[in-house]
């Protein structure tokens, strides 16, 4: 009889390690299963600051596109200013001078002048605003790429969820 409680005592001891090594693999299982879960997470937070930063760079890229297009505007303004100033003076020493159909010439090619200016800044607005619309248009491009990232992202935690 002893020994029979003795071998009863031992085998409950048995059972219930048997039962505590269960428990703790089972935890066990779980805890990775919620890793892996966590790290997926991870993972499309990442991508989806990854899109964010690279919509925002690309977005930097379109306004140094445009302030470069301003900066070559007042360039040429500058340019033709300088030559303005140059037939100016032209004109004033040709009054001057004896020569008047020199003068004449200096005006016409001064008055030439006037409207290839008025030509070159009207093709500089009508540039500006194409880059202006195309930068528009790639906003929207990405504003679109962004939101079907985002679509998808949600479709696929919809999709673990259930």
């Amino acid at each position: 009889e002893r020994g029979q409680a003795i071998k009863k005592q031992k085998e409950l001891m048995v059972e219930r390690i048997k039962n505590e090594n269960q428990d703790k693999l089972l935890s066990a299982k779980k805890r990775r299963k919620r890793l892996r879960e966590l790290e997926k997470e991870k993972n499309e937070v990442h991508m989806m600051r990854r899109v964010m930063a690279q919509a925002a760079e690309d977005d930097g890229d379109s306004t140094s596109v445009s302030s470069l297009q301003d900066k070559l505007d007042r360039k040429l303004q500058i340019a033709n200013e300088r030559k303005k100033k140059y037939l100016a003076a032209k004109v004033s020493k040709a009054a001057i001078s004896s020569s008047s159909e020199r003068g004449l010439e200096i005006i016409k090619q001064r008055d030439s002048l006037d409207q290839k200016l008025k030509d070159k800044l009207e093709s500089a607005a009508q540039r500006k605003a194409l880059l202006l619309k195309q930068d528009e248009d790639k906003m929207e491009m990405r504003r679109k790429k962004r939101e079907q990232a985002l679509e998808f992202a949600r479709q696929k935690k919809m999709e673990e969820e259930m």
